[in-house]
């Protein structure tokens, strides 16, 4: 959850389901588990998803070293308001 400093949380929760689509590859190749052709097209819609939002624009202000959370509070309500 520290990616929640640096990042929206509309692009980090999608990018914390790729644990399914690494949990399933890792279990298939190294462990040879068996997944069904179901299983498979759902880790290929979570793998698009996240490719989805990963594409899209970002909202998150960027920040100087120096300043504090109010400021891109204020600047994103600056940027709303306009």
């Amino acid at each position: 959850m520290s990616a929640l400093s640096w990042a929206d949380f509309t692009y980090v929760l999608p990018a914390t389901s790729l644990s399914y689509v690494l949990v399933a590859v890792i279990g298939h190749f190294r462990l040879h588990e068996e997944i069904s052709l179901t299983r498979w097209l759902g880790i290929a819609l979570i793998a698009a998803g996240v490719g989805f939002v990963a594409v899209g624009p970002s909202v998150t202000p960027s920040r100087s070293p120096g300043s504090s959370t109010n400021s891109a509070r204020d600047a994103l309500s600056r940027e709303a308001e306009s």
